[in-house]
């Protein structure tokens, strides 16, 4: 028995390096806000030093430990160019958790942008403020990612997964949408934002913002959602 049971334990354990190993192996940006209590700067705790600029957002208590919170008015989460994202068969996963605030507004997650949004050529998703989550690849039109329950005022785990040939959208671990999509050819101006400070920003929180230069699986989207933090 005493065997037995060392060998489950080693088993369990080599489960937990490998499942640690796919968290970590592709992260290209990883923010768990936990150093980031009163200070201008997110740090990555990547390794990547792909660190950005709060601008406003405050910590609050996150979905795991610390999160920051959007005023919806001008905070946001700056970061550089991230050219892992651009061209027609870019591959990578941005995934994290969200909680919006009140309702009936157009509400940002998150947007790669070089001048404006309103130009349609850039990657974002948003709350539209009625029923759906928009999301766009950069290719001039949007399409509903098939998420409907944002204004519930809960935490809700969200992945735009971007193969080279498909766009995937996951909310809670559960796959919302499965399209042929290609994705926009960016140029130099492009700068990440999570929140994007403007009259259409986040209101309310962030957590756990990851950016992977990997397409994950449906396997791998289940185990970051189940606990996701850089502490493990």
């Amino acid at each position: 028995m005493k065997k037995i049971l060392i060998i489950i334990g080693i088993i369990l354990s080599l489960a937990g390096i490998i499942q640690a190993r796919i968290k970590t192996l592709y992260l290209l940006n990883g923010y768990s806000f936990e150093d980031n209590f009163a200070l201008a700067t997110v740090y990555d705790w990547s390794g990547n030093n792909n660190s950005g600029t709060i601008a406003g957002a405050v910590s609050i208590d996150g979905k795991i430990g610390v999160g920051k919170y959007f005023d919806g008015i001008d905070d946001y989460i700056g970061l550089g160019r991230i050219t892992q994202l651009e061209g027609s068969g870019a591959e990578y996963t941005i995934v994290g958790y969200w909680k919006l605030e009140g309702t009936g507004a157009s509400r940002l997650l998150f947007v790669y942008d070089g001048n404006s949004i309103v130009n349609g050529l850039d990657l974002y998703m948003y709350w539209d403020g009625i029923s759906n989550v928009k999301v766009d690849t950069g290719v001039s039109n949007e399409i509903n990612a098939n998420i409907t329950d944002l204004e519930d005022g809960k935490w809700h785990h969200i992945a735009l997964v971007k193969t080279p040939t498909n766009c995937l959208i996951y909310e809670d671990g559960i796959l919302k949408l499965n399209v042929v999509r290609s994705n926009g050819v960016y140029g130099d101006t492009y700068t990440l934002s999570f929140g994007w400070g403007t009259t259409a920003g986040w209101k309310g929180s962030q957590d756990e913002l990851l950016i992977y230069n990997k397409s994950l699986t449906a396997s791998e989207i289940h185990q970051n959602q189940s606990g996701f933090s850089p502490q493990e």
